[in-house]
């Protein structure tokens, strides 16, 4: 509690995965203090290069047309990629077979591998693949593109509303932190992340710099917790399981 240990980790760890398994040994909101956001990231959906259909509108009509043909992988049950997964299946109308991965090196092989039809991943993972013409871009959600991907659609626009599990990583320290400690590892934390080397390192892989204060982060975390509450409580309404 002295601000010596600190945790740095992913919204699935802390947020989907809490929610996923209300028996997890600890309470997000109450055990841990948020010091600051270091990224988020946006999403996409990917397909194997062989695949017919190469734009979201062809993908949606022929699954509507072909229930269970297609599959997608995601980087496990219960991962946050498995929650869109299935949420993108419930918003879009369209049944397609979830096959689990484990983590993201063996999904990014079976998408290069033409092994499963499309992959839901962040933007930063399939970054090689896009841009090496091994995998096609069909769809981003949760964030925007950044410069250099070829153009696809965005799912909050063609789907209004449509809720991405979060995708940041972020620094907590132990909840019983003395204030101005956290602030101190706030501090030093964001002035790191806006040096030109570390920004440069980002933006080369896809993501998106924050480097916000304990008090944004925070909120972003509450509102995360409800927005993936809501995807994850419809998807186990439909009788989706996620651990």
């Amino acid at each position: 509690s002295d601000g010596y240990t600190l945790l740095a980790t992913a919204a699935g760890s802390l947020v989907t995965g809490t929610i996923i398994n209300p028996k997890a040994p600890f309470d997000t909101m109450k055990d841990f203090a948020p010091v600051t956001m270091i990224y988020d990231s946006a999403q996409v959906i990917v397909a194997k290069m062989s695949l017919p259909q190469t734009t979201l509108k062809e993908l949606i009509d022929f699954a509507k047309a072909n229930p269970g043909k297609l599959s997608y992988g995601s980087t496990g049950v219960g991962a946050a990629q498995h929650v869109d997964g299935e949420t993108f299946k419930r918003t879009a109308g369209v049944d397609i077979v979830h096959i689990p991965y484990g983590g993201f090196g063996p999904l990014i092989q079976a998408i290069a591998g033409q092994q499963v039809d499309l992959g839901f991943a962040t933007v930063g993972v399939m970054k090689q693949l896009i841009l090496a013409g091994k995998a096609r871009l069909i769809a981003v959600h949760g964030g925007k593109a950044p410069a250099g991907y070829p153009p696809a659609p965005n799912l909050s626009d063609v789907f209004p509303g449509f809720e991405t599990a979060p995708g940041f990583i972020g620094i907590w320290a132990p909840s019983a932190t003395p204030r101005p400690i956290v602030q101190r590892l706030n501090t030093a934390a964001v002035k790191a992340l806006r040096t030109p080397e570390v920004r440069a390192k980002f933006d080369d892989s896809g993501v998106n710099v924050v480097g916000n204060t304990p008090e944004e982060f925070a909120a972003v975390i509450k509102a995360s917790f409800e927005s993936a509450g809501r995807s994850i409580r419809a998807a186990q309404s439909a009788g989706v399981k996620f651990e």
